[in-house]
């Protein structure tokens, strides 16, 4: 059987779009200090505020996203 290749593309991207959706709905859920490094205790031992993790997701989505549709 051969699928076309729209259709695993169509799928990426709305699961693309559905991360960027409930990144963007829950970041102001986060606490000012998100931890983003754990160590092996489970223990935070580097943190970011929540206005910068929210950026660093945003260019964490967008930049797989970039690559792959310039790649086509």
């Amino acid at each position: 059987m051969n699928i076309p290749l729209r259709t695993p593309l169509l799928t990426l991207g709305a699961l693309w779009v559905g991360l960027a959706a409930f990144v963007w709905s829950t970041a102001d859920q986060q606490p000012e200090r998100v931890g983003i490094h754990f160590g092996l205790g489970g223990n935070p031992n580097a943190w970011m505020s929540r206005s910068s993790h929210a950026g660093f997701m945003g260019f964490a989505i967008g930049l797989p996203v970039i690559l792959t549709w310039s790649s086509l």
